[in-house]
């Protein structure tokens, strides 16, 4: 350094402050010689430089503590960040990843790096990422895709990925987003919509039965009706046995178009006293045409059962029901055993895991097939509505909804069991009933006439008007008919106070059935009203004053008409 000349440092500032501080001490110290007084510049040059050394230390030091303030404040950001960053090479290893990257992969952080990120991917897109990247890596600029990340011990989780390659080419920066939740939604959503859509199809199916349910309820009606009064007339077995064939096929017609109606419009129901064990039997050739020639169906009955109380078309959907899942879950030849048995339930054996709730004696239906069976974890949602593990367009997921709710309405108690590739058990425990205790009365032969009581038959189906009346009038019962209801008026008037039943349809020309009820009641308080329709019950519940005990849906059959109007009058 030339001594003659002094120190120039390029920060006036820091020399100003060096300046000062020298300054504060000469202020103490003695007055020197003239030669001591270059000495002292030299030194108070010196001293200056060292002062701003030590001011730019300190200076460096601050900003070097808000350099790693700063750093960490970056890394706290880019560790715990909500999305994934990577830094890939070109041949897709990794060289830089944060904290959440690291955990949607599943691994730790210092093991990650110099890895191939693909190696992380499930199976069926590893080709595609790495294809993706060779590319970017190629033209440069920026892309968006979907990838999947393996996951061992849950489903794979779905990312979306945002890749940028750098200017020079020498590094991918990319950002990873888990979509798994979003892609779930977006497919419960999807299932949502497919439930909707199956819903609109049964509420089709609901609106096209109820238009032709009155038509064609009329015309089983007649069926029915007749077909039962020519077996009786028949002459020999052969054309009994044919003419019953006719009956039976009416009859399970009349059953399709009620299960539609009760699936779609949750129609009334009519409980009974069943003897399940007839009522298997009955059905059992319509199950067996249903399954088809490579599956056997066997019926193993115990005798006796005690007979239980519920619907018998209901009854019939869920022996249908069953038959045809048995039958979807069959591939190629098989067989499906139907058993009956009685069975007592006590307290133990509900603490031991039984499937009924209640103690009790139980009439216990099991449904058996040898088909796929169900597996472990699809057996606790097989009951709920729309669910189905059959192929697109094979099932809807109702069948056993239907059955499940059968089965709860009337108190019953199901349980599955079953083992994938061996096949199915279904299994009702259904109330044994006490005819005796419980007050119910098992069906019986039609009662007749005891004297010859006055009906008044309003029908506007000429060919249901004839045959009620006929069959009424077998029975001794003294009938008047009339097509609608002001004929029907006139012809009460004539017979006024002699008029014991009024069994009108609901829906006439003019004035309805309800209102006809009413205007004769006015003048016979003591008149009993039995209505009966062939239309769908939403239709009917808009005429009100109906109930169990006074309607007779059509289709019904002879003991079921005699019996309800022997019910009315003895009311």
């Amino acid at each position: 350094m030339d001594t003659h000349q002094p120190y120039r440092d390029d920060s006036p500032e820091l020399r100003q402050r060096a300046e000062e501080r020298i300054e504060q001490s000469r202020r103490h110290a003695p007055e020197l010689f003239p030669a001591e007084e270059e000495m002292r510049r030299i030194i108070h040059e010196l001293s200056v430089h060292q002062i701003e050394l030590e001011l730019q230390q300190e200076e460096l030091m601050q900003a070097r503590q808000e350099l790693e303030a700063s750093l960490e404040r970056y890394s706290g950001l880019y560790d715990f960040a909500p999305v994934g960053y990577l830094a890939l090479a070109p041949d897709g290893a990794i060289r830089e990843i944060n904290l959440k990257a690291a955990t949607l992969i599943g691994k730790e952080r210092g093991a990650l790096k110099g890895c191939p990120f693909s190696r992380f991917l499930a199976p069926g897109h590893i080709e595609t990422f790495n294809a993706c990247m060779k590319a970017l890596f190629r033209q440069g600029g920026s892309a968006s895709f979907e990838t999947s990340l393996q996951q061992s011990d849950s489903l794979p989780r779905i990312l979306r990925v945002d890749a940028t390659v750098s200017d020079d080419g020498s590094e991918c920066k990319v950002v990873l987003m888990d979509i798994t939740s979003e892609r779930k939604a977006e497919e419960e959503n999807s299932a949502l919509q497919a439930n909707l859509i199956e819903a609109q199809k049964i509420e089709v199916v609901g609106q096209l039965a109820g238009g032709i349910a009155h038509d064609f309820n009329n015309m089983l009606t007649v069926i029915i009706g007749t077909a039962e009064r020519s077996i009786h007339r028949a002459p020999d077995n052969v054309l009994r046995g044919e003419l019953e064939m006719i009956l039976k096929a009416a009859m399970r017609s009349a059953s399709l178009t009620s299960q539609l109606l009760t699936f779609a419009r949750k129609q009334p129901i009519s409980p009974r006293m069943v003897d399940i064990n007839n009522s298997i039997e009955d059905v059992l050739p319509m199950l067996k045409g249903l399954v088809g020639e490579n599956i056997g169906i066997v019926f193993n009955r115990t005798d006796p059962v005690s007979p239980i109380y519920i619907d018998p078309v209901q009854l019939d959907q869920i022996l249908l029901n069953l038959c045809l899942n048995s039958r979807d879950a069959i591939k190629g030849h098989g067989s499906i055993t139907i058993k009956t048995r009685m069975v007592h339930v006590g307290k133990s054996d509900i603490a031991a895991g039984s499937p009924c709730q209640t103690p009790g004696q139980y009439t216990m239906l099991t449904f058996t097939d040898t088909g796929c069976g169900i597996s472990r974890q699809d057996i606790p949602h097989i009951f709920e509505p729309f669910f189905t593990t059959k192929e697109v367009g094979q099932g809807t997921g109702l069948g056993l909804a239907v059955i499940y709710g059968i089965a709860k309405q009337n108190k019953f108690f199901i349980d599955c069991t079953s083992e994938p590739e061996k096949g199915t058990a279904f299994t009702l425990f259904m109330p044994a009933v006490n005819a005796k205790r419980e007050g119910l009365s098992v069906e019986q032969e039609p009662v007749s006439a005891v004297q010859r009581d006055l009906i008044l038959l309003v029908e506007d189906e000429p060919d249901i008007c004839s045959l009620v009346e006929n069959i009424l009038e077998q029975q001794g019962y003294a009938v008047l008919t009339a097509q609608e209801g002001q004929s029907a008026l006139a012809v009460a008037e004539n017979h006024l106070g002699h008029i014991r039943l009024l069994l009108t349809d609901v829906i006439l020309p003019g004035m309805n059935g309800v209102e006809l009820s009413t205007r004769m009641k006015a003048q016979n308080p003591g008149l009993k009203t039995l209505f009966m329709s062939g239309y769908a019950p939403e239709i009917i519940d808009r005429y009100g004053a109906l109930n169990d005990n006074n309607f007779l849906p059509k289709p019904f059959s002879i003991r079921a008409l005699l019996d309800a109007v022997h019910r009315m009058l003895n009311a």
